[in-house]
């Protein structure tokens, strides 16, 4: 116990002895204190303030799972999670995004805080904009400093002295300013104004948008709100507040817009199917129209008697029916031309645009045209030779098999269907043979334009359908949340 209160009687005589030392310099303390603050208020107005931008996005509208759901619990959910996540941070997606803000060129204030040069990024807020020659090549990642002399000149001057000399002096707003190394032209953009203008100084930067892409991606955040929901919160971060809320609701909505594009693209292929089914259809029924004109004129007779019109009824059904299975077997053979090219089938319409209600065949498209998706959607961050893409190539194989034997299993019924029809379509024929010249005729041709004409009004209803759907088209997914300034981080 002596020995620990010697040990602290130790201690308060050191601290005694510091105080006496350093006390007689106390006036020095407060200049140490406004040096400090000083020095730090100086650094924080030279130093870029850096913002941070979000959005939330709502994966899918309809039976949305959850980004965090386990693997145990919901695997295919968490790869419809990554896949759009994937897509979200795509290369193409980004480079779009930054060509539609015109994010390759950055625009600069410069200021001087007491004597220390400052630059401030001003995106939107420059009076000037710079305009490419995309066809020239480019001074990329060169700072290029102007001064504006008047509404119709300004003074260029290539901070990193590669720009050649001539240049370097006064020219003109709209002039192009063209070398081996650069070509582009300056446009004042917003009202001259001498003394909002005078002594300012203003930078560029040309960058390259393939340089950028790595950038922006490291400064954007893609993440789910949690493991109840089926939004994600996307957050990015930029030295400008405006252009980092462009990007990202520029990204949102490509995002949007590629995704309604793909279901546009399928609508179109079956509006495209249905349409050379009518080219034809349309052309018969003109046709067969004629030919009854013709022969009920030429002999003066408009119907048929009783027992000629039982059959011709009872034979326009079978004809219809008949159809029906046919427009069957066409599609059919349209999937097994995908198969045969192993084309995207992401792109085949559903069989019920024609009203082949077969749960096992829709399953099979739908698994394929997700896996199709997904491929093309790993395609956008990796290539084809990754074992991951590889396992999607033999998933979409097994599931083309798949379909394959299906496919030959429902042809072989629509054949047999349609042998039934032939061989009852004939009977009544025999009957019909029996009937005088000239009714027999008329229900022939009757026969074929009640068939074409049934043909004609289908497909048109299936093709109002259509449009109906090509007309009401939303996107699977949609933003909550616009893009909004939430702090700044530094």
């Amino acid at each position: 116990m002596g020995q620990n209160n010697s040990g602290h009687n130790n201690d308060e005589v050191v601290l005694k002895n510091i105080i006496l030392k350093y006390l007689p310099f106390w006036y020095l303390f407060p200049i140490f204190i406004v040096f400090a603050l000083g020095i730090a208020y100086i650094f924080n107005e030279l130093s870029e303030p850096v913002y941070s931008i979000k959005t939330t996005l709502l994966i899918s509208r309809e039976g949305a799972p959850s980004p965090l759901a386990t693997e145990n619990l919901r695997p295919r959910n968490r790869e419809s999670w990554q896949n759009e996540q994937a897509i979200l941070q795509s290369r193409t997606l980004i480079e779009t995004s930054i060509e539609n803000i015109e994010g390759d060129i950055s625009y600069y204030e410069i200021d001087r805080i007491l004597g220390i040069s400052n630059r401030r990024e001003i995106f939107k807020d420059s009076p000037f904009q710079v305009r490419l020659n995309k066809s020239h090549p480019q001074p990329f990642d060169k700072n290029i400093r102007i001064k504006i002399l008047s509404e119709y000149s300004f003074l260029l001057e290539e901070i990193n002295k590669t720009i050649d000399s001539e240049i370097r002096t006064a020219t003109h707003f709209g002039d192009t300013i063209e070398g081996k190394e650069y070509s582009f032209m300056l446009e004042l953009v917003k009202p001259y104004e001498i003394e909002k203008y005078k002594d300012k100084v203003f930078e560029f930067v040309i960058h390259n948008t393939q340089d950028l892409i790595p950038r922006y991606l490291a400064d954007l955040t893609i993440e789910p709100m949690g493991a109840e929901y089926s939004i994600v919160q996307i957050t990015f971060e930029a030295t400008n507040r405006q252009r980092a809320v462009d990007f990202v609701s520029n990204l949102t909505n490509n995002y949007l817009q590629q995704n309604l594009a793909e279901k546009y693209r399928v609508a179109q292929s079956t509006k495209l199917f249905i349409d050379n089914q009518l080219a034809e259809v349309s052309q018969n029924l003109r046709d067969t129209e004629l030919n009854l004109q013709r022969f009920r004129q030429r002999n003066q007779v408009m119907e048929v008697g009783p027992v000629a019109t039982r059959l011709q009824q009872e034979l326009e059904n079978l004809d219809k029916q008949k159809s029906e299975e046919q427009v069957k077997r066409q599609y059919y053979d349209l999937l097994m031309e995908y198969i045969r090219d192993d084309r995207d089938f992401s792109e085949v319409f559903g069989p019920s645009a024609l009203g082949i209600d077969d749960p096992l065949l829709n399953s099979l498209l739908m698994d394929l045209s997700k896996l199709h998706n997904e491929r093309a959607r790993m395609l956008l961050t990796t290539t084809a030779s990754t074992p991951s893409v590889q396992a999607i190539d033999e998933n979409i194989r097994h599931s083309q098999a798949n379909l394959q034997e299906n496919i030959q299993s429902l042809k072989a019924a629509a054949n047999i269907m349609i042998n039934d029809y032939n061989q009852r379509i004939a009977r009544i024929e025999q009957r019909i043979n029996e009937l005088p010249h000239t009714e027999r005729e008329l229900i022939n041709l009757q026969r074929l334009f009640s068939l074409n004409e049934a043909n004609y009004n289908f497909l048109m209803e299936q093709r109002a359908e259509t449009n109906i759907g090509l007309a009401s088209m939303i996107p699977d997914h949609s933003i909550v949340d616009p893009a909004h300034y939430i702090g700044t981080v530094s």
